[in-house]
């Protein structure tokens, strides 16, 4: 089966670019809170069995503290589910002195007055049932000196089943309850997890796009496979696209939801029986043989034992995707880290001026649609899509990870644009530096990598002060391309890598590159390389090197050269260009 199409996989890239780095859904509980944030408390039903769970609430700017652990016996004042009257002397206090939590209905007074009357009548605290699914940090004067019980405002639906289960009497049993203060550490080991993550993520997808340049890898783009380059109009319109699909899915996201699981379900079916096609045929070339031919597209044996376990995995992944166990999230993780990768393999940046552009673009979109469209909108569009949807549902196209430990099960995620698009620069630099035959920290795909970890530490310690949801561009574009820019620029590279000309020098273009056919422009440029350095003896242009090879050819224009490249073309002999240009290499010229 041939790999999949350059096209598709720009379209998913250009998809990609919608979603932003961090979700939002956990932001109020990253932190100990502040005068101007609510505090949350963590709700815990111990009984009956049926309704034991843990939920969030919001204490009250005027609520103490609670005692964490505490198990409480709940009631409600059955004259007044409102809590607005005085409660019948004592009458929420057991025969046995149970401690006792009132919970009542919100509405006809204040919050204040609702707990002065719970703690004149013995209760330890007041929970006060919202009329709806929002949670509210209910007014008072803070620490008020007649409140000494604590008051948590929580959702209608989990105080629905409370003053429920309280009118059925005995049946079922009582309901107890306990009550803490929400505190989130500093440090996450989740987070940490994810920011590794992603960036073996990149380190990965950067390795897999240069294949090409390592003989008998099994994941070299095959004959006949076109592999997409990006260049400056495309750039724009990825950023025009992206702006065009986020407004779709901000008023349509709970119809198109579906469609993007279904998608991202359908794609990463096929990238795994790709991948897994690949290896078979490497590990086990018996299965190279072909089983059908349908049109272009042939089918082999080792695509259809890859299908197997592949289609098992999208199956199940969308039976499981939301479900409590681990499953879900690391089916998801997987099935991104490898779609990223293919990304990465299939799409690729011809130069540092190209890459610029697509990142300077796309580092204003991050900000424009996190920070500035509230202003037109009313909420920030990018965070809504990121986590909208239908109910219980959310786009698939991030990194999943659950925050270990977290009473409520919150996770920590990271939308999937937010490494595809750094991650075809950070391929780039692979690239240029396997052509430039450096090592790991002599060139720019180690820096680029750091640079890129850096970047998203920096997006997670923002998210943390600021406590809001983060454009995670903002931070990444300045550690990746800042980084190749500076580092460029000091060691007198800066052209080679705006051209993307092999370096000169050291390890450099001496000891990788036996000729320069010719550079004419920034359309690219002919190399000879060798069969001593790893390569067979022939032409390879720049632009697609690896992948589209001139075979046979002499330096010479000719048929096979032109349509390739056009710089070749221009070049009648191969060794009057290498003299040519030469000298502006080993001076450092562009």
């Amino acid at each position: 089966m041939a790999p999949a199409g350059a096209g598709r996989m720009l379209g998913a890239l250009a998809l990609l670019s919608t979603l932003p780095g961090t979700a939002a859904e956990d932001v109020l509980r990253r932190r100990p809170p502040t005068a101007e944030q609510p505090r949350i408390a963590v709700v815990r039903v111990l009984s009956p069995p049926a309704l034991a769970d843990t939920r969030e609430g919001v204490l009250a700017t005027f609520s103490q503290v609670p005692v964490a652990g505490k198990e409480l016996a709940a009631t409600t004042p059955e004259d007044d589910p409102l809590g607005c009257q005085p409660y019948p002397s004592r009458s929420i206090v057991s025969a046995d002195d149970q401690p006792r939590v009132a919970v009542v209905r919100r509405g006809n007074c204040s919050y204040v007055l609702k707990a002065q009357l719970a703690q004149a009548a013995g209760a330890e605290g007041v929970v006060v049932v919202s009329d709806n699914e929002s949670l509210v940090a209910m007014g008072g004067e803070s620490a008020d000196p007649k409140v000494s019980i604590f008051a948590v405002n929580v959702q209608r639906s989990v105080g629905d089943q409370i003053l429920s289960q309280l009118s059925s009497g005995a049946s079922g049993g009582p309901v107890r309850m306990s009550f803490e203060l929400y505190v989130k550490g500093i440090l996450d080991f989740s987070e940490a997890l994810l920011v590794l993550f992603a960036t073996s993520c990149v380190a990965t997808g950067a390795l897999v796009s240069t294949s090409d340049l390592r003989a008998g890898s099994p994941f070299a783009p095959q004959q006949g496979e076109r592999i997409m380059e990006i260049d400056s109009k495309m750039a724009v319109g990825m950023c025009l696209f992206g702006s065009l699909a986020l407004v779709v899915f901000y008023f349509l996201m709970k119809y198109l939801i579906y469609f993007i699981i279904f998608g991202f379900a359908l794609g990463s079916v096929v990238n795994f029986i790709e991948i897994g096609s690949l290896s078979l045929q490497y590990f086990a070339p018996s299965m190279r043989g072909r089983v059908l031919q349908v049109g272009p597209v042939a089918v082999r044996t080792a695509d259809i034992a890859a299908a197997v376990p592949s289609i098992a995995i999208g199956i199940a992944w969308l039976v499981m995707k939301d479900g409590p166990g681990p499953l879900g999230w690391i089916l998801q993780d997987v099935m991104g880290f490898g779609f990223l990768c293919w990304i990465q393999r299939a799409i690729r940046l011809p130069n540092l001026k190209v890459a610029t552009l697509l990142l300077s673009v796309m580092f204003f979109f991050d900000i424009f649609w996190v920070f500035i469209s509230p202003i037109f909108f009313g909420n920030s569009v990018m965070v809504k899509v990121a986590t909208g949807g239908g109910p219980g549902q959310t786009v698939p196209l991030l990194f999943r990870i659950p925050a270990f430990g977290d009473p409520f099960h919150a996770e920590r995620m990271l939308g999937f644009g937010d490494i595809a698009i750094p991650g075809l620069l950070v391929s780039f630099t692979r690239r240029h530096d396997t052509l430039s035959r450096r090592r790991f920290w002599e060139g720019y795909f180690g820096p680029a990598v750091l640079g890129y970890l850096v970047g998203l530490c920096a997006t997670i310690a923002s998210l943390i002060l600021m406590q809001k949801a983060q454009p995670a561009l903002l931070y990444l574009v300045p550690g990746t391309l800042g980084t190749t820019l500076v580092l460029g620029s000091m060691r007198k590279e800066l052209s080679h890598l705006w051209h993307a000309v092999p370096a000169a020098g050291g390890a450099g273009l001496q000891a990788g590159l036996t000729e320069i056919a010719a550079l004419v422009n920034d359309e690219g440029f002919c190399v000879r390389l060798g069969a001593a350095e790893g390569f067979q003896d022939r032409f390879y242009c720049s632009r697609f090197l690896g992948t589209e090879v001139i075979p046979d050819s002499d330096g010479r224009c000719g048929p096979d050269d032109g349509p390739q490249c056009p710089s070749c073309a221009r070049f009648q002999t191969t060794r009057q260009a290498s003299a040519a240009v030469a000298g502006s290499f080993t001076s450092g010229g562009p």
